[in-house]
């Protein structure tokens, strides 16, 4: 399955570097592109159009973050192939972070890196998607690259892509079912969701944890039982921490968390409780030796690991004109 999802997300990026690159592209209506997989182990190449030809470089790429900045998490990852991919194409690497964590905060820090002169802006997730969504079509010269969501209003009732927006999305449901059935093959029957707010990634990686340990649980004829939680909150605090506690000292032997920094709380309740949890998104092994990692994080293993790169995904959103409709890793 994973060879099978990067050679869609390769398919993916060579149609759009396919795309005209002269100012009237971007206006036009976007070509529909279909491409028929092959399902055995053919191996595919990334090139851009026309390998003799070199990114002009001398221009700025930005990376816009939350409040957390650049030092841990997936904006750290994303940090680290913007500037390799600075360093090998001649770019300036530059970060702007965000005030808080809310879409206001998010636009203006989008809105500072437009107009810092940047030719393209790299962002992720559903608060930056919602940010984004207000602000794309203002500035017709920056190309965007959002990671792990797609533009959106506040209320998620409206879905919106401009030509020089590009998305990288993954599938949430996936990593859940593996981590869900791995974690009752390996004896844990009671079992936790906590996720930071009831949206589309978070819920899919909730779905998928149940359907992995459902199935696990058929086959091998254990009972088991999930209870699920949603705090409304990205910030981990004493009362979510002690709700894990509470939840651990119940029964639970192993939680799933995923969004925010709640897996700080989650580190802290396994280790005074001895229970044992899965975080999402990143390696948080550090925290504990019992945070498990059953998967590794989506940006590492999804990108540089699957033939294909941050830096080579940012070459095409330079390259492009149009708006590379999805890459599904």
């Amino acid at each position: 399955m994973k060879k099978f999802l990067a050679l869609l997300l390769t398919l993916a990026l060579l149609a759009g570097l396919t795309a005209c690159k002269d100012t009237e592209a971007a206006s036009t209506a976007q070509e529909q592109h279909t491409v028929t997989a092959p399902t055995n182990d053919a191996t595919f190449v990334y090139q851009p159009d026309d390998p003799a030809a070199t990114l002009p470089g001398g221009e700025s790429v930005v990376l816009v973050t939350g409040p957390g900045g650049t030092e841990s998490g997936e904006d750290a990852m994303l940090w680290q192939g913007i500037q390799t991919f600075a360093n090998t194409y001649g770019y300036t690497a530059d970060a702007q972070t965000a005030a808080g964590n809310t879409a206001d905060e998010a636009e203006a820090a989008l809105r500072a890196a437009a107009e810092s002169g940047a030719k393209l802006v790299v962002c992720r997730g559903d608060t930056m998607g919602a940010a984004l969504y207000r602000v794309q079509e203002n500035y017709p010269d920056v190309h965007y690259l959002l990671f792990d969501s797609e533009p959106h209003s506040d209320d998620y009732s409206a879905y919106n892509t401009a030509s020089l927006v590009h998305c990288v999305l993954f599938q949430e449901e996936q990593a859940g079912y593996l981590a869900g059935y791995a974690a009752v093959t390996d004896g844990y029957t009671t079992l936790g969701f906590i996720g930071a707010r009831e949206i589309p990634g978070i819920v899919r990686y909730c779905t998928g944890f149940l359907q992995g340990a459902e199935a696990a649980a058929e086959l091998q004829g254990e009972y088991v039982t999930l209870q699920t939680w949603f705090t409304d909150t990205y910030e981990n605090n004493d009362a979510i921490t002690q709700r894990m506690i509470d939840w651990y000292n119940n029964g639970t032997s192993l939680i799933m968390v995923s969004g925010g920094n709640l897996y700080e709380g989650a580190a802290s309740a396994v280790n005074q409780t001895g229970g044992k949890a899965v975080t999402t998104d990143v390696d948080n092994t550090a925290l504990s030796d019992r945070v498990l990692v059953m998967h590794e994080g989506k940006l590492k293993a999804n990108l540089n690991n699957q033939n294909l790169t941050q830096e080579q995904v940012m070459e095409a959103a330079l390259r492009s004109e149009r708006h590379v409709e999805e890459h599904v890793v």
